[in-house]
């Protein structure tokens, strides 16, 4: 840019290359993904899973816990799935791990890795 009356020196402005990709840690989304498997036949309706994540839990009129937003396994209708992110892992990991029958699982998606 030059000066009043375009005289003056011009004024350097640094070049930005538009194939450059600059990334901000803060901004981004590649969190883990994990499948929480719950198996209704085996629930005994303690309620711990509900109690302590509420969230993701609920009880039924039938004393056993819903795992909320999740899909019954069509091969397996005792068993309901649902995905969850990183940031929701430790919730749902306390109500696995205080689950009397251990009927909630939890697996890393991407590599099968079982958390609970």
């Amino acid at each position: 840019m030059r000066g009043l009356f375009g005289l003056g020196k011009k004024k350097e402005e640094p070049e930005v290359k538009e194939d450059q990709n600059i990334h901000n840690d803060s901004q981004r989304t590649d969190e883990n993904i994990y499948i929480v498997q719950y198996d209704r036949k085996i629930c005994i309706g303690a309620g711990v899973c509900a109690a302590v994540d509420a969230k993701h839990w609920e009880m039924a009129k039938d004393a056993k816990a819903v795992l909320k937003g999740s899909k019954q396994d069509s091969d397996n209708p005792v068993i309901w799935t649902r995905e969850i992110s990183e940031s929701e892992l430790e919730e749902v990991k306390r109500a696995a791990e205080g689950c009397p029958p251990s009927a909630i699982h939890i697996f890393r998606k991407d590599t099968g890795e079982k958390i609970v």
